[in-house]
């Protein structure tokens, strides 16, 4: 709206940006103008902060919010990288909302790495699970570059009443109603010593050595299926290789003896399903044991 000549005898003089107005002569200023001409200030400053804020995304430690169109974002999930008091690293991954399920994962004899940061912020997100990658190593993993030898001599020193603390301690961080176990090759065997804890309600081990190998003995460790014996095989989930070396036949009847609930895969060798880098990786048989095991740890 413009002032009309009637109006005034002479119009306003306004100086400066936005809202911050000096007014050469109030007496002279027709209200509905500066009405009109405020709104129009308010509209233009306004648009600005929508289109800023349109591209602000919500923190993260470790990024896992993105925008999925302009002016809008949904976050999938949040991650982070802890020490439990023991001093054992502890990778943890969460959806939003409050889930149900914690699930503590050990991984496979390479430990705690970028490959399981990206399974656990996945599972986090696809299973809407809150999740806990916890090292076997307690600080003193291996060199990235280390050999097998060095592997199998670190795992020898691993102590597994001391894991089994740092799995329940990874548990209560989670903080859900209820806690699942789910482990890979080194930490599948560990999912059957740890089913003699109360703590798990459902366990998952993918490949697990069901025997204790000779390289991996030291003074800390028991045998995979005293353990079994001694907890709940009723809970355990075991995902195997009909083709892998180190879960053979014999040691595999055994499980279900103890009334362990085993899905095998004929044509699958060791470690088929959580590394697609690998040459083994069978992706069909891989995705069919990832949602047994989901089903198996939400059925809890």
């Amino acid at each position: 709206m413009r002032v009309a000549a009637s109006q005034s005898a002479r119009s306003p003089r306004i100086i400066g940006p936005g809202w911050l107005v000096w007014i050469s002569d109030p007496v002279g200023i027709d209200a509905a103008w500066l009405a009109c001409w405020m709104v129009r200030s308010l509209v233009g400053v306004g648009a600005v902060l929508i289109d800023m804020c349109a591209t602000v995304r919500r923190p993260s430690h470790r990024t896992g919010c993105r925008g999925s169109h302009r002016g809008s974002h949904r976050c999938e999930n949040r991650a982070m990288r802890i020490t439990l008091p023991s001093g054992t690293a502890v990778e943890v991954a969460r959806p939003d909302g409050t889930p149900r399920v914690g699930l503590v994962v050990t991984p496979d004899i390479f430990g705690i790495r970028p490959h399981f940061d990206a399974l656990a912020a996945g599972w986090a997100r696809d299973w809407g699970m809150a999740v806990a990658v916890v090292d076997q190593y307690a600080g003193a993993q291996p060199a990235d570059d280390a050999d097998v030898a060095a592997r199998y001599a670190a795992v020898a020193t691993i102590d597994d009443e001391r894991h089994l603390a740092d799995l329940h301690a990874a548990a209560d961080v989670l903080g859900t109603p209820v806690s699942g176990l789910m482990g890979f090759c080194m930490g599948g065997m560990y999912c059957f010593n740890s089913a003699r804890s109360d703590r798990f309600s459902r366990i998952a081990s993918f490949y697990g050595m069901i025997t204790l190998p000779d390289a991996w003995k030291g003074p800390g460790h028991g045998e995979p299926l005293d353990y079994l014996r001694a907890g709940h095989p009723d809970r355990v989930l075991a995902i195997i290789g009909e083709k892998d070396t180190w879960t053979p036949a014999d040691q595999v009847a055994k499980l279900r003896d103890l009334g362990v609930t085993v899905v095998g895969y004929p044509e699958a060798e060791h470690a088929f399903a959580h590394d697609p880098s690998r040459p083994v990786h069978r992706a069909d048989d891989a995705k069919d044991a990832f949602a047994r095991a989901r089903a198996w740890l939400e059925g809890a």
